[in-house]
């Protein structure tokens, strides 16, 4: 099932209270790497007003001598991160670590600070969902959110955040209608009792752990 996929085998033998923040921690990973980029895309164009004026007024600065508008910068800056990515995985070690070098240096040194084709807010929110989406447990998870991201961005460029919270609720109610192997995708959370609902975020302590549910 789906929140299963954030369990890693070796939590059952460490602390619950380790084994829980982990988990916790986990869990945001997730929402950062699937809706961060779309949130700000979303929050840029059409609802400056939920952004701090401090903030507002330091993203405006960073994006005066930038050319290009919000979402072309965020779909450029996902796109560059998985090519940069995918060029890291496929070549040998040596050659990938030195292609994520040149990497972070053309898009760190000659895109935002000479350049200055891309603001420097666009590339924290990008590599931040990147970050957070390593954290992942499952290279299939850690796919899935790749892909649902683009698609979340698009629909924050097509309606802003309406587009966004549309997005996610099919997004929901899609996971909701799937089955594994004869259990439900959302299992435990769609189980219907409290305690299989918090076992997903929180551990208990080992002693009671005797029963199998």
């Amino acid at each position: 099932s789906f929140p299963e996929f954030l369990r890693v085998p070796q939590e059952d033998s460490q602390n619950y209270i380790v084994s829980s923040a982990l988990s916790v921690i986990r869990w945001a990973a997730v929402i950062l790497a699937l809706a961060l980029p779309a949130f700000y895309t979303a929050i840029a164009m059409y609802h400056q007003e939920m952004i701090p004026t401090q903030l507002l007024l330091s993203v405006i600065a960073s994006k005066q001598d930038v050319p290009f508008s919000t979402a072309l910068e965020l779909i450029g800056m996902l796109v560059a991160f998985e090519l940069l990515q995918e060029a890291g995985l496929r070549l040998p070690d040596p050659i990938g670590d030195t292609v994520s070098i040149i990497g972070a240096l053309i898009v760190g040194q000659s895109a935002v600070g000479e350049a200055k084709v891309i603001s420097p807010i666009a590339v924290i929110v990008v590599a931040t969902a990147g970050i957070a989406g390593y954290a992942q447990p499952s290279q299939d998870l850690g796919a899935a959110l790749r892909i649902c991201r683009f698609a979340l961005v698009i629909a924050a460029i097509a309606a802003g955040l309406f587009g966004v919270v549309i997005s996610l609720c099919l997004f929901v109610w899609y996971l909701c209608t799937i089955d594994s192997f004869g259990r439900n995708y959302t299992a435990p959370w769609s189980g219907g009792r409290r305690k299989n609902l918090s076992r997903t975020f929180l551990r208990r302590p080992l002693p009671e752990e005797k029963m199998r549910e």
